[in-house]
């Protein structure tokens, strides 16, 4: 009886190896800029021009959600 590969297993730690591989990476995406369209949306929920320059794109969709 020889060694197996753990990489062969089903399950390591809990986690279904190949339902992980079938879903394919984790990717985490960071805006970097601020849209036409999010600007305009902004500006229908009240946030002034001077508002808009002074938001960084992540602070965008908060304040989107806040305002919905």
């Amino acid at each position: 009886m020889g060694m197996e590969d753990p990489r062969d297993a089903d399950d390591v730690d809990g986690v279904d190896a190949k339902a992980a591989e079938r879903a394919g990476p984790t990717v985490a995406s960071v805006p970097f800029m601020i849209t036409r369209a999010q600007r305009a949306a902004l500006r229908q929920a009240g946030a002034s021009d001077d508002d808009i320059r002074s938001m960084k794109p992540d602070e965008v969709e908060r304040f989107l959600d806040r305002h919905r």
